[in-house]
């Protein structure tokens, strides 16, 4: 057997792209010299290539229009010549990436629908789960088998809360209290009730309801001396600045990192220790960057669209799927003694703001706001043309009046070009769910 992050994985499955590692004393991906992890790399695309080459009528069409056959992938520079897959061939039939058999289909998982369009299904054998894409690496992830680990994270349909909660459960033997995030019986109310009875020291959850249910634990102790043991957050489901989540750390006394994954390609990286940036796990997932427009793969350290092809997994694998995601790579020899290739998110190529001609990043926008004191923790931004509203609750200890109206809006205009205009209002309706910011008016 061989170890890939402490996940035991037979060799009769046949992964061939594993023997070359048998005799490897390592246990983990990141531990691997570079020469190793090309080799995996390769082998491990070869593999799914010709799994789905042999399982998938889909991916068999599109192979065979695009002239390439299995013995045409020797490089990866011969990789890039396989057509791209995406949303929109998800969602014109619900079985497209399906690659196994019905009888072995053990989990489903669906689309939130948040972001409109038909739903998405991504199929999972036994293996998949629990055998798999159990890929929590102990170099990247610091949580032990003593912590008690708060999941409040969809469990509905969406594949982020039951994916931690077997990760936490059956690969690190953590506590898991499994509290959803504003379902019929977990509100945030009972929420916060079990963090001050239980005291996780783990918290798993969007930075959305990050906040909202910081909020109202502080509020609910504020007259109490209690203790609120976190010590870590992990932050996933939705981007966020650095100034949010620095709100977020001094809120809940704690450290914040963010984890980026999908319904669709499952886990694909998580920050470390060092803050910035999300170390690729690369043992399950291989990341290119492409030109929007052109498809072309770009060279290290240029902007483009994430694109990403799942390794290990049988149910449902992807192919060069575009995320519509916006960001870069870059070899770092990180401070957490990782040195290998980061993935830097800069937005996504649906949700850029555009005003007069130009594209912002949301997130490069809420940084600049959220980097002024005297703004709180909730906005808008309301596009109307080529106009720029912001209304903001103010921070406390702030009053409202003309002079830090004018000075928000001067700051803003300095720090991003962008000519705005503020309003600030008493507050926002507290939300659980995904808080759209970003606002269009005609």
């Amino acid at each position: 057997m061989l170890i890939i992050n402490n996940n035991f994985i037979s060799t009769k499955e046949k992964l061939g792209f594993l023997y070359n590692f048998i005799n490897n004393n390592k246990t983990e991906y990141t531990e691997f010299s570079v020469e190793e992890k090309e080799e995996y790399t390769l082998e491990a695309l070869k593999s799914v290539c010709n799994w789905v080459f042999n399982n998938n009528k889909f991916y068999n069409n599109a192979f065979s229009k695009a002239d390439i056959g299995l013995d045409a992938i020797k490089t990866l520079d011969d990789f890039k010549k396989i057509p791209f897959l995406t949303k929109e061939d998800l969602r014109k039939d619900k079985y497209y990436t399906c690659s196994i058999p019905s009888n072995e289909i053990a989990q489903v998982f669906s689309s939130t629908g948040t972001t409109g369009g038909k739903p998405i299904y991504m199929f999972h054998s036994w293996e998949d789960l629990y055998i798999r894409d159990l890929s929590m690496s102990n170099k990247l992830f610091d949580i032990l088998s003593e912590d008690v680990v708060l999941n409040a994270l969809p469990y509905e349909m969406s594949s982020s809360g039951l994916s931690f909660h077997n990760a936490c459960q059956s690969k690190i033997g953590a506590t898991v209290i499994s509290t959803g995030k504003g379902g019929f019986y977990s509100t945030p109310e009972k929420t916060v009730e079990i963090i001050r009875d239980l005291k996780p020291t783990i918290i798993i959850t969007t930075p959305t309801y990050a906040m909202y249910i910081g909020q109202m634990l502080r509020e609910a102790i504020s007259e109490s001396n209690e203790s609120i043991n976190v010590r870590k957050i992990y932050l996933t489901g939705e981007g966020c600045s650095k100034a949010f989540k620095n709100r977020l750390e001094n809120l809940w006394d704690s450290k914040c990192y963010a984890f980026y994954g999908s319904l669709e390609a499952g886990q694909i990286g998580v920050e470390c220790s060092d803050g910035s940036g999300y170390h690729i796990y690369g043992s399950h997932t291989y990341v290119e960057i492409v030109d929007p427009k052109t498809g072309e793969v770009l060279p290290e350290g240029s902007n483009g669209e994430v694109v990403i092809t799942t390794l290990l997994r049988k149910g449902s694998p992807l192919v060069r799927y575009r995320t519509g995601d916006l960001g870069y790579i870059k070899t770092i020899d990180c401070a957490c003694g990782i040195k290998d290739k980061k993935l830097f998110l800069i937005g996504r190529t649906v949700q850029q703001v555009v005003l007069n001609g130009k594209d912002y990043s949301p997130i490069f926008l809420e940084q600049m706001l959220l980097s002024m004191n005297e703004v709180g923790n909730d906005y808008r931004f309301i596009v109307n043309k080529d106009n720029l509203t912001i209304k903001i609750v103010l921070a406390k200890g702030y009053k409202c009046n003309d002079s830090i109206i004018e000075n928000i809006e001067n700051t803003f205009m300095k720090l991003t070009g962008i000519k705005n205009k503020v309003i600030v209002v008493p507050e926002f309706p507290r939300c659980p769910g995904k808080v759209i910011r970003v606002l269009y008016e005609d």
